[in-house]
């Protein structure tokens, strides 16, 4: 039964209950990243993104790219990382 509300009450979160960086500092929002290890924030009105602590949070084909975020004390607050898929450039080659 513990299960179950689990499920609803994460399915019954709406999307704007997501952690907002813009009303965090920096150092709360590098906190809560280096505590869950990958949070999705929201950064902007309807703008979110997934972040990471290192690349153990990321698919095994993806790469780390640096990621910067606003928060209410900082416009480019260096959070952690996004993980990327690398493009292969050799195809266009002559």
């Amino acid at each position: 039964m513990c299960s179950i509300t689990l499920v609803a009450s994460f399915l019954a979160t709406p999307a704007w209950a997501r952690p907002d960086t813009r009303t965090m500092t920096c150092q709360q929002a590098r906190a809560m990243l280096n505590q869950q290890g990958a949070v999705v924030f929201t950064t902007g009105d309807r703008l979110f993104d997934r972040y990471v602590r290192d690349r153990r949070f990321c698919q095994f084909d993806e790469a780390l790219k640096s990621a910067w975020v606003p928060t209410k004390d900082n416009p480019q607050c260096r959070i952690g990382y996004r993980c990327v898929r690398p493009y292969n450039f050799s195809i266009f080659d002559d």
